[in-house]
């Protein structure tokens, strides 16, 4: 299984080191003019809009925000003791404004979320939520590994991610325009990056060249193979990119300084 490493990139950083290359092309997806394709795959929210960019949150920002998140949320507000809450580890990624923080603390019961008039364990509960920023955004907070706490729920298992994943892609522009039905094809999970995070490798077939709606465009009409990697965390698609090249939350060709996350590397 290929190693899934996530990292993201703003303005004038490249998403990841050893790319140094550039992919320069058109939103609607044909003849592009090529110097050297990035291996860069991508994971995102909804694909017809990219996330508020709020680059300029810095590290001590971003921590306060996850910490006052922490201490916030129900499963803290039920139960929580206030003197166990502790900060145990910063990853800061390769983007700016793109941080992880992992915080730890204790509840005087079992269980998640506001337990109010619900049968709980009588035992002090020790938690690790981990709170991750994209772009200056809080895009994921998950609690032991289970419990989304942005929705308040469950998170999905990964037979159930791929799913997701797989719907997202029979939804995308690029598939729907002219791709061929029965013709999507699961390759492999990439290796997980933090809680119940996954990337999907599918493989699918198009009636013509290009990428995204190309209704009105004049396209190649050749049968062309491609390859999407889509990334889901917490029970939500990240985001996605298909054949290292096209962004599917943006939906354009990606450029140098792409801020997207997945990468799938050979060994």
């Amino acid at each position: 299984m290929k190693r899934f490493l996530v990292t993201l990139t703003l303005v004038g950083l490249v998403a990841f080191s050893g790319c140094g290359s550039t992919y320069a092309g058109t939103a609607n997806g044909t003849n592009p003019t090529q110097t050297a394709v990035p291996t860069t795959t991508t994971p995102m929210v909804d694909e017809t809009a990219a996330p508020e960019d709020n680059t300029g949150l810095t590290e001590e920002q971003a921590r306060q925000q996850a910490h006052d998140f922490v201490t916030n949320s129900p499963t803290f507000l039920f139960d929580g003791m206030t003197d166990t809450v502790e900060l145990v580890d910063v990853t800061i990624l390769k983007c700016v404004g793109c941080f992880t923080f992992s915080y730890e603390f204790d509840c005087l019961h079992g269980g998640y979320g506001d337990r109010t008039g619900k049968m709980v364990t009588q035992a002090i509960t020790h938690h690790q939520a981990v709170i991750d920023f994209r772009r200056g955004n809080l895009t994921s907070a998950v609690l032991d590994g289970t419990w989304d706490m942005q929705v308040q729920m469950v998170i999905s298992t990964e037979e159930e991610s791929r799913e997701l994943a797989r719907e997202y892609l029979e939804n995308s522009p690029t598939f729907l325009y002219d791709g061929i039905v029965g013709s999507i094809t699961f390759k492999e999970t990439l290796e997980t990056f933090g809680f119940y995070t996954w990337g999907f490798v599918f493989e699918f077939d198009s009636d013509n060249a290009g990428y995204g709606d190309r209704s009105g465009k004049i396209v190649a009409t050749v049968t062309t193979h491609h390859t999407a990697v889509i990334s889901v965390s917490g029970g939500r698609v990240a985001n996605g990119v298909i054949d290292g090249k096209w962004d599917m939350e943006t939906q354009d060709y990606m450029p140098p300084t792409s801020p997207h996350i997945a990468t799938a590397t050979a060994p």
